[in-house]
């Protein structure tokens, strides 16, 4: 079924969301639980040194460690921060209003069986599910939160509704020239493109 599909990211869903958010996996502007003493990797099966030195300074996340600093991130496996910039660093950059929603990252709710904060969990309801429990809140998913120019480490909410969409970093929006998004499609050769104004 798949013979000719092309992509430019294989693996979990960490790498994919950092890949969408902003075109690459490599480099990180710091670390936990990456590297040991020696500088082995601790967690090979998420992170891949870039060459063949074992650099370091030239690490890639190919699994799934948890966004440094989040308070649901678990403290006994990897945690990274990405350096370099994403498309919320691009919006920011041009003055444009955006916003990312993950499920269960307001921590104040509780759910009807009494689970909160980072452990808030819920079965699936859909007929024919298996039962099961899955927390509502998945650090690993939250792509923005590996950046530190994007994240929310502590899951605050926005001050008020005029804020939302909004930087809380100050002096990061000015109003400037639209940017230009462009995206290839994987069943054709060609592009599309969405302008997006301030």
């Amino acid at each position: 079924m798949n013979d000719n599909n092309y992509t430019t990211q294989f693996g979990p869903s960490t790498p994919g969301a950092l890949n969408l958010i902003s075109g690459q996996t490599n480099g990180f502007a710091a670390a936990r639980n990456v590297l040991d003493g020696s500088g082995n990797l601790l967690h090979p099966t998420h992170e891949a040194f870039g060459d063949a030195a074992h650099d370091p300074g030239n690490i890639t996340e190919i699994g799934d460690g948890d966004p440094l600093g989040d308070v649901c991130s678990n403290p006994t496996l990897d945690q990274v921060t990405m350096a370099g910039k994403n498309i919320g660093d691009l919006l920011n950059a041009r003055g444009i209003t955006w916003g990312s929603f993950m499920g269960g990252f307001d921590l104040g709710v509780v759910n009807a069986d009494g689970t909160t904060g980072c452990l808030r969990h819920s079965n699936p309801t859909a007929p024919g599910t298996p039962q099961f429990t899955s927390v509502d809140y998945i650090p690993h998913h939250a792509w923005f939160q590996y950046y530190a120019s994007t994240s929310n480490p502590s899951h605050a909410r926005p001050s008020s509704v005029a804020a939302i969409g909004h930087s809380l970093i100050p002096h990061t929006i000015s109003r400037s020239q639209p940017i230009t998004i462009t995206t290839s499609t994987t069943s054709s050769a060609r592009s599309r493109r969405a302008i997006c104004r301030p």
